[in-house]
């Protein structure tokens, strides 16, 4: 097991993405338990692509997940049971998402190469800035006004980048 993403949905519960099974798993602070709570086998690594399953996001009843071999971004809804209701929806296909952040609107944020890209709840794909200097993933602030990225590197010196929220 490989846990990449990772986050907090309340009550005591986080979701984590294996990016070795292409599986989200439930962990529950309470009770102390781990259990596979959504599987997609197209979301595991290949020959070809060595990482699964990447980012991992729940917010207003949602679990939202990357996957860079089946290239975009899903996400699932959390039914009253706490059990998923339903597949995976998905919000985008076809740009590389790595990680990435969740405003209240339920709309997603992130990076692919020199472009932020905002993704709506109804996956209306919209850049918010382009060009910027790469980085592998996006934060939305508490307020939900801005929008906060690492840049790789490299050569040059690692900074936070941030852009206002349109």
């Amino acid at each position: 097991m490989a846990i990449n993403g990772f986050d907090y949905a309340g009550d005591g519960i986080y979701y984590g993405g294996d990016s070795n099974s292409g599986t989200v798993f439930r962990i529950d602070s309470a009770t102390r338990s781990l259990i596979p709570w959504f599987k997609d086998d197209s979301l595991a690594p290949t020959p070809k692509q060595a990482m699964g399953l990447n980012g991992v996001r729940a917010k207003n009843g949602w679990v939202y997940f990357s996957g860079p071999v089946k290239s975009g971004l899903f996400k699932v809804k959390i039914g009253a049971n706490g059990r998923p209701e339903g597949g995976a929806i998905p919000m985008e296909l076809g740009l590389r998402v790595d990680d990435f952040d969740v405003a209240d609107d339920g709309s997603a944020y992130f990076a692919n190469g020199s472009i932020l890209f905002k993704v709506s709840a109804d996956g209306v794909v919209t850049p918010v800035a382009d060009p910027i200097p790469w980085g592998p993933s996006a934060v939305v602030s508490n307020d939900n006004k801005t929008l906060y990225w690492p840049t790789r590197g490299g050569s040059a010196p690692q900074r936070i980048m941030q852009v206002a929220i349109p």
